[in-house]
């Protein structure tokens, strides 16, 4: 597969988007991180020290994604590797005692850790490895503004007035929405 055969290739459309999500969504929670954070009581010192959580479990999910995605189709695994994201995100929604802060970051983490075995077998897995390099960058770009535009869409939406359960809810439905075309398409 060359670049230009994926960009017109249905495949590309349906998992394009669980690709996209995780940049989407730990760019605008983090970038958004004090806001949300001061909102939920959360002091600041706590913030900081919870991205000890974020990056042990990033790793973590480095070394196990590798091994586990090697065993799996992942076409048949993906649609739920941004459950832990989904869960975490719904911790912070829900829960505002300070500990809740820890689960919530690591499982953030986690999920950024097995995006990049993940992600990264998969499109080989689509297209195969001939072309991989050229197919990536134009994910990679993808990603990069996906990115760059959620600070500015979240900032949005916190301007006019909504609050951390509202940015939390949008990551929920964004979550949902891009897990259910890989999820109906992950036997094809």
């Amino acid at each position: 597969w060359r670049r230009r055969d994926v960009i017109v290739d249905k495949k590309f459309y349906i998992y394009l988007p669980i690709s996209l999500v995780p940049s989407f969504v730990t760019t605008g929670l983090i970038f958004h991180q004090v806001f949300i954070a001061t909102n939920k009581g959360w002091n600041m010192e706590l913030l900081a020290s919870s991205f000890i959580g974020l990056g042990i479990f990033s790793i973590i999910g480095l070394i196990i994604g590798g091994p586990f995605i090697d065993k799996m189709n992942t076409r048949k695994v993906i649609p739920f590797y941004l459950s832990p994201m989904l869960i975490g995100i719904l911790i912070m929604m829900f829960f505002d005692h300070y500990v809740f802060i820890f689960p919530y970051m690591a499982l953030l983490g986690l999920t950024m850790g097995l995006g990049a075995p993940f992600t990264g077998s998969l499109w080989a897995e689509l297209y195969g490895v001939r072309n991989l390099g050229s197919i990536r960058a134009l994910l990679h770009a993808s990603m990069v503004f996906a990115s760059s535009l959620s600070p500015f869409l979240l900032g949005m939406i916190i301007d006019y007035d909504f609050n951390y359960f509202s940015i939390g809810l949008m990551c929920v439905i964004l979550i949902v929405c891009s897990s259910y075309p890989p999820f109906m398409f992950r036997n094809k």
